[in-house]
């Protein structure tokens, strides 16, 4: 039997309110949860781009003759240290950076993982790259710079551009040589 409802009693009538108040936030809800995830993921690829500029620098500070195929070996493994992040957005460099009597810093020699090009030789260095303090004449620091562009997908605007750089002194001479063969 179908009972006729008075419009005085379908204004009264709450049943679906709930639902439909569901129905409403739940497309809100979705997004700020996919953001979310999205987010919590850039972080993470954020930390891997800074342990591997951390291991970088510190493999490569131990050498006081670094070998091109040690340096090649310790580049690709870069590769499996920003990973799970997809490697082949990362742009993972080190140099070698000398400070002169005038405190100007200057590359060395420099090398890049997965054919990316390395740091132009010569180039000085700005002060946001090498901080005044560690500007100490005639010494010597390796600097690992990890550029990783971070591709949210479609809930944020992207890439997101992370980029982490590690300073470190070589630990068993002044100066890490590159040697040429």
């Amino acid at each position: 039997m179908i009972r006729q409802i008075a419009p005085a009693g379908i204004r009264a009538d709450r049943r679906g309110a709930v639902l439909v108040e569901f129905a409403l936030v739940l497309p809100v809800m979705v997004m700020v949860y996919l953001t979310i995830v999205q987010l919590v993921s850039a972080a993470a690829c954020d930390r891997r781009a800074t342990i591997t500029a951390r291991a970088m620098a510190d493999l490569v500070s131990q050498y006081a003759l670094l070998p091109p195929a040690t340096l090649d070996t310790i580049l690709a493994a870069s590769g499996q240290m920003i990973a799970p992040c997809d490697a082949s957005a990362a742009t993972i460099r080190v140099s070698q950076v000398t400070i002169d009597d005038d405190r100007a810093a200057r590359i060395v020699w420099s090398d890049a993982a997965a054919g990316r090009r390395p740091d132009t030789v010569g180039r000085a260095m700005s002060r946001s790259e090498i901080p005044p303090a560690l500007r100490v004449p005639g010494t010597s620091l390796i600097y690992s710079d990890v550029a990783y562009d971070y591709d949210p997908g479609r809930w944020l605007p992207g890439p997101i551009r992370l980029r982490q750089s590690i300073i470190m002194m070589p630990r068993r001479s002044r100066s890490v040589t590159l040697s040429t063969g």
